[in-house]
């Protein structure tokens, strides 16, 4: 992921599921939205992501679908990984519950500044910019344009070009993890960093072991 969705992305950990929370309240605070943005993308819940950023225009509507199409991807391998090699051994593919656990709690410290109906929260949280929030219809949201100032069009199509390619080795993953293609979590996670940094024309046949 490039710069655009450091705010929201490097807050999502590849951890276990977390209790759901519900769609964004109108009695919310800017960071209990945020914190219920972070949540629904771990949970792959495409309707509070999408009523939890603001996008004009078709370019930032393709983000967002992007951006959907991605979190319930990772959710749905998460949730594969889980099942098929448990909590304790998924963690080297999903990654550390105690890290998003981490990364929740700063944002329910990050420092709140509101000024009518616009807010920001500042995280302290490595790499992360200033998240800027923008209260619609009641609800705090994450104007998606105000995370885009430093980007071209072209560059917006790359990104979703990036996250399509996350998407699909992801897919992978998660039918080959299903399959019984994998023995453990730490050879499914070795074929996915591959099949990561591989050449778009390269094929995507995972390589196991025999059994």
């Amino acid at each position: 992921m490039q710069r655009i969705f450091y705010g929201i992305l490097l807050l999502v950990s590849m951890s276990a599921s977390a209790q759901a929370q519900p769609a964004t309240q109108p009695g919310d605070s800017p960071r209990q939205a945020y914190e219920r943005l972070v949540v629904a993308m771990r949970e792959g819940d495409g309707a509070t992501i999408r009523q939890s950023i603001v996008a004009q225009g078709d370019d930032q509507q393709r983000l967002v679908d992007a951006l959907v199409n991605y979190a319930q991807s990772l959710s749905t391998m998460r949730q594969a990984a889980v099942q098929t090699y448990g909590a304790a051994q998924s963690r080297i593919l999903t990654g550390d519950p105690a890290d998003h656990e981490k990364r929740l709690e700063a944002i329910r410290q990050a420092i709140e500044q509101i000024d009518g109906d616009k807010a920001t929260l500042k995280v302290d949280s490595a790499n992360t910019p200033l998240i800027h929030m923008r209260k619609m219809d009641g609800h705090w949201r994450v104007p998606l344009g105000e995370m885009l100032t430093d980007l071209e069009p072209g560059q917006i199509a790359q990104q979703i070009e990036e996250m399509a390619l996350q998407v699909r080795v992801f897919d992978e993953t998660t039918a080959d993890i299903l399959a019984g293609k994998f023995h453990t979590a730490d050879e499914a996670a070795q074929v996915m960093r591959g099949r990561l940094i591989r050449p778009a024309s390269e094929p995507t046949t995972a390589t196991t072991k025999p059994g």
